[in-house]
């Protein structure tokens, strides 16, 4: 049924329909047409054309020119006079008053102004960060056309000089033979020349007595070429052409960050569960097998603990803006660590236990729970600063639904606000894995499970002026993998190539961090009984 519409500027009526131009009783007005009709003409044409009869019209009799609009459809929005309430295009819709409905307006009106003013700033950092990329990725840029050109040039040179001495050698060896072969050929040539003479003379015959006492040459005054003549050829040089592929000598373009090992250091642990930059050079670490925590300093040369925290198991960390650490150790309750040491309760969430903990820019706490480390049911909670409970992302109940959160092992924040983390349904060492994104109302944004079956993530951290997610996995070789914001791996490189392939490392680094400077550590984790010490590396992008 074609809806009336609301009437707030005067219009002029024509005398006639403006469809039939023959009758004078002019009864509806469409505002899509533009047209005045006659009621004929609205039961004819207008009313039976599907998209005619959607239009909005008015009843020119009923609504006059001049009505005051008082009432405004919910539904649609159109602001309605007191005479066309009752009509049956309205009669069963919800009305607000005009003064509600500018109120509600209002109000939303400033809610948008609200969030645009909140987001300015969030675009403006965003618009920044933007900035400090590009102005990187032209130092970058720049940094490898002035090395590839400086390579052109160095393995141009060095060719040319190589190339120039294998010429000199060969020419140098060329002229001794020649030399030698030339000495040789002239003897040759005097000695046939001789023995050309003789013949001449022999072939006259000689008066007996002369033949009777002339001498001829014996065999021992024959000539003999030289032994070194006979022996040139198998002692002269030539070129074996070596194949090979310019990349190898020249180098070639890798994508991703380009890590580069700045220190290793090593110590008196069997491995690492957690590494945790803090400021200053310092970092918290804990050693599951070894029920160790503790608080280290980065020297230049070693790495030396400055608090030894009481025996303890703890799986992940976190540390919040006052300075108090927050510890996961796999239990129902959420510990706190204290600046003093002090170990105390800072949230319950029994029956489930925790597993990945977090603390976002907001100085929020991201836990991940799970009923069991085997697998079952898990959630993520996200906790004020003061422990109380913010946000809850849970699996649909829907079982057709695909089920997101079963064991939440670690988890980080990206830029956009986003919850990543990895996920297991075993906590065993052995099952692969997925990094799950998730936005802020908990809607799976993606799910990194493309990555392969020998994929199984161990820790995961944020290059904060990129987004980028990088992570640590182990199978047969240990590997870094680096995602962008959409979850699809750009970049992958084994721990070895990062070491040169110097076996530096043992079982593989089951713990990654990036601290605000871009600074990588790497924890090995090593339970071998050829090497009890495990170490700690420190890459710069």
């Amino acid at each position: 049924m074609a809806q009336e519409a609301k009437v707030d500027t005067e219009f002029t009526i024509p005398s006639v329909c403006q469809i039939c131009d023959t009758s004078s009783n002019i009864k509806w007005m469409c505002f899509e047409c533009d047209l005045f009709f006659c009621l004929q003409c609205e039961s004819k044409f207008h009313t039976k054309s599907k998209t005619l009869a959607a239009h909005s019209k008015i009843d020119i009799e009923k609504c006059g020119t001049k009505n005051i609009a008082e009432v405004i459809r919910k539904e649609c929005g159109q602001t309605i006079c007191t005479n066309c309430v009752m009509t049956n295009s309205h009669k069963d819709h919800t009305l607000n008053s005009i003064e509600e409905a500018y109120d509600g307006k209002v109000q939303e009106m400033k809610k948008f102004q609200k969030r645009i003013q909140s987001e300015i700033p969030l675009y403006q950092k965003t618009e920044d960060n933007l900035k400090g990329v590009l102005a990187e990725a032209f130092k970058q840029y720049s940094y490898i056309k002035e090395h590839i050109t400086w390579k052109e040039k160095e393995i141009i040179k060095e060719t040319k000089h190589y190339a120039k001495k294998l010429l000199d050698t060969a020419e140098t060896e060329w002229k001794t033979i020649e030399q030698k072969i030339n000495q040789e050929v002239t003897v040759v040539n005097n000695i046939t020349e001789n023995f050309e003479k003789e013949r001449e003379i022999r072939g006259h015959t000689l008066p007996v007595s002369k033949l009777l006492t002339k001498t001829f040459p014996t065999i021992d005054n024959t000539y003999s070429p030289e032994e070194e003549v006979h022996q040139i050829k198998l002692l002269q040089h030539y070129f074996t052409f070596q194949s090979f592929k310019i990349k190898d000598i020249f180098g070639y373009l890798s994508k991703g960050p380009g890590f580069k090992l700045v220190k290793t250091y090593e110590t008196s642990l069997r491995g690492f569960t957690k590494i945790l930059p803090l400021n200053n050079n310092q970092a918290i670490i804990s050693c599951w097998e070894d029920e160790v925590l503790q608080k280290v300093n980065f020297g230049k040369k070693n790495m030396t603990v400055e608090t030894n925290y009481p025996k303890i198991k703890v799986y992940d960390i976190a540390v919040m803006k006052n300075g108090d650490i927050l510890l996961s150790k796999q239990e129902g309750e959420l510990k706190l660590l204290c600046e003093k040491g002090a170990i105390e309760s800072f949230h319950s969430f029994s029956p489930f236990k925790t597993f990945g903990i977090h603390v976002n820019n907001e100085n929020d706490i991201v836990v991940g729970l799970a009923s069991s480390s085997d697998g079952g049911d898990g959630k993520i909670v996200v906790l004020d600063s003061n422990g109380i409970v913010k946000r809850t992302f849970e699996n649909d109940k829907d079982k057709d639904k695909l089920k997101l959160i079963s064991c939440p092992l670690r988890i980080v924040t990206n830029v956009d606000n986003s919850i990543c983390f990895i996920e297991k349904s075993n906590n065993g060492f052995s099952n692969s894995g997925a990094i799950v994104a998730i936005d802020e109302e908990g809607k799976l944004k993606w799910a990194s499970t493309r990555l392969g079956s020998s994929f199984h993530p161990a820790d995961l951290s944020i290059i904060l002026s990129s987004g980028l997610i990088v992570v640590t996995s182990y199978s047969y070789r240990c590997n870094l993998h680096v995602l962008n914001q959409k979850g699809k791996s750009i970049f992958e490189i084994s721990v070895a190539e990062l070491f040169n392939n110097q076996a530096l490392f043992g079982f593989g680094p089951l713990s990654t961090a990036i601290d605000s400077e871009g600074m990588m550590f790497l924890a090995d984790y090593s339970t071998d009984n050829y090497r009890e010490r495990a170490k700690i590396a420190t890459f710069k992008n």
